[in-house]
């Protein structure tokens, strides 16, 4: 519990009042990414404090995972695709995937072989 609120409270003061992050998860590496669709942006925030911000014309970004091999996912809910991302000089799209009605998360297995993607348009993951 106080790993949370300190994660609570680290991306609070971090981000700031003014903003509106989305979603948060646990990067392999200990960092944390949030995603923020009021801004269009999902940020990657390591353990050292350095970041790295990732835009891409997002609709609405909802959530984002990293797995072991540094890919970033972003779901776009807006724009209804799953985004992938590989990390050379920067992260750059290596494709994306549509066909969902409102996606609204998404996960991957323990064993980072499988992604999830939550649809509440169509009640399906």
């Amino acid at each position: 519990m106080k790993k949370l609120l300190f994660v609570l409270a680290f991306c609070g003061w971090l981000w700031g009042a003014e903003e509106n992050p989305y979603k948060i998860a646990a990067a392999p590496d200990g960092g944390v990414i949030l995603a923020d669709p009021l801004r269009q942006l999902v940020r990657i925030i390591y353990r050292d404090d350095t970041e790295i911000t990732v835009r891409n014309n997002f609709d609405q970004p909802q959530a984002a995972v990293r797995d072991r091999d540094g890919n970033l996912y972003v779901l776009d809910t807006g724009a209804q695709r799953l985004w992938k991302f590989v990390y050379k000089n920067g992260f750059q799209p290596a494709g994306s995937l549509g066909g969902w009605r409102y996606p609204r998360d998404l996960a991957l297995s323990p064993d980072h072989k499988w992604l999830y993607v939550l649809d509440s348009g169509s009640n399906k993951i």
